[in-house]
């Protein structure tokens, strides 16, 4: 997976690379202006990681998978 930095947030303000507003006209030198909106829009997802139980005849987790915790029954 790739990813790139399309802004970053400094003094207080968050800085973008590009500017995308109504209409998807592009600014990209854009100076300040008067009718700046940020609309932040999210999915609500399931998480995507995996969870394995323990391989029960070597006891550790498997091959290719996130680091997994065995779990410690004191009695």
């Amino acid at each position: 997976m790739i990813f790139s930095e399309v802004g970053w947030w400094k003094d207080k303000r968050l800085k973008m690379k590009y500017y995308v507003w109504p209409r998807s006209e592009l600014y990209p030198n854009c100076e300040e202006r008067e009718d700046d909106h940020l609309s932040i829009v999210t999915l609500e997802e399931a998480p995507f990681v995996i969870v394995e139980n323990v391989d029960p005849l070597s006891g550790t987790c498997m091959r290719n998978t996130v680091p997994c915790q065995k779990r410690i029954v004191s009695e």
